[in-house]
């Protein structure tokens, strides 16, 4: 038998509950002070988790791949029934990499196809309309780091008359028509060389045979 002095004493929650009344059916027993769960400190990791999901989100920059720009090969016969001939271009001073030499290149303008973007710099730059148009069925790439942009390159290969001579642009101060072998050590981009062995292995021969149907656009 328990004393007067240590008789027990309901806690506050306990106390406060028999305050109210017997407890309903199915009620929760009250624990022991201190032992009581707390449901929001239960809900806050679930709440900081909605929480960061609802947090917008960073999208993450992503290269642009796009048409930018052609290569075309001017070609002609070399007289005297000689082998094929490429004609190559000189970097005017006041422009891009002036004093590297290169193929007929230009950018694509905009609602221009590559195939119309490559007759229109043919011209411009050589004064040259010509007789055969060829889709080499390859394309060049090139990364732009200044703009983020990786630019795609098709190439094609225009053969000309053999008779009529360029008539430069602004962009070039200097022409000459080399053998594929000389022309593919004239080159300053490395790209118009690797292509150059697919003009060779293409239309060396002056057109581009099986392929003609495919790969001849006018």
């Amino acid at each position: 038998m328990r004393s007067a002095s240590s008789s027990w004493a309901p806690t506050t929650s306990c106390r406060s509950r028999s305050a109210r009344g017997r407890s309903r059916p199915g009620s929760r027993p009250c624990s022991a002070a201190g032992g009581r769960t707390d449901r929001r400190a239960t809900m806050r990791p679930m709440l900081a988790g909605l929480a960061l999901a609802a947090r917008p989100r960073r999208v993450a920059t992503v290269t642009e791949i796009r048409v930018c720009f052609v290569d075309t090969f001017a070609l002609r016969r070399a007289t005297g029934g000689g082998g094929l001939e490429v004609l190559v271009l000189r970097r005017a001073d006041g422009g891009r990499c002036p004093g590297s030499w290169e193929i007929v290149h230009g950018t694509i303008e905009s609602g221009e196809t590559p195939v119309a973007a490559s007759l229109r710099e043919l011209r411009e730059e050589t004064g040259y309309v010509p007789e055969r148009l060829y889709n080499l069925s390859r394309t060049e790439a090139f990364y732009q780091h200044q703009s983020d942009v990786l630019a795609l390159i098709p190439v094609f290969a225009a053969f000309v008359p053999s008779s009529a001579e360029p008539r430069l642009s602004q962009e070039h101060d200097r022409a000459e028509w080399l053998p594929a072998a000389e022309a593919a050590k004239r080159v300053s981009w490395p790209r118009e060389r690797r292509a150059l062995e697919d003009v060779l292995s293409m239309v060396g021969g002056g057109d581009a045979g099986l392929l003609e149907d495919v790969l001849r656009v006018s």
